[in-house]
């Protein structure tokens, strides 16, 4: 990485500080698609744009409407925006039509 390259990219615990998002709320918004990150270099862990950063901060609804989008929610409240008893959510779940995306 040339040092140009530095200075326009952050390391991904930088990112999520600037972002006002916990390690594992950032590792959860990569895996979604609603962060981008880019190849740093061979072997290297991949990195975030400053201009990536400046995107989503100057979102009218940063950073509450991202938060709300990385959200995790359990048993119950899954089964509330579904519409179902817990019960029926966890016989689901079982079943498989349902995966976990992360954990906290």
């Amino acid at each position: 990485m040339t040092v140009d390259e530095g200075a326009r990219t952050v390391t991904p615990g930088r990112a999520a500080q600037e972002l006002e998002l916990g390690r594992d709320e950032f590792r959860l918004a990569v895996q979604l698609g609603l962060v981008r990150t880019v190849r740093a270099g061979e072997g290297e862990r991949r990195r975030v744009e400053r201009r990536e950063l400046d995107r989503l901060r100057e979102a009218p609804d940063f950073p509450t409407g991202l938060r709300e989008r990385v959200r995790a929610v359990g048993t119950t409240d899954a089964a509330a925006l579904l519409g179902i008893t817990a019960d029926r959510f966890t016989r689901l779940a079982r079943t498989g039509t349902s995966a976990r995306c992360g954990s906290h």
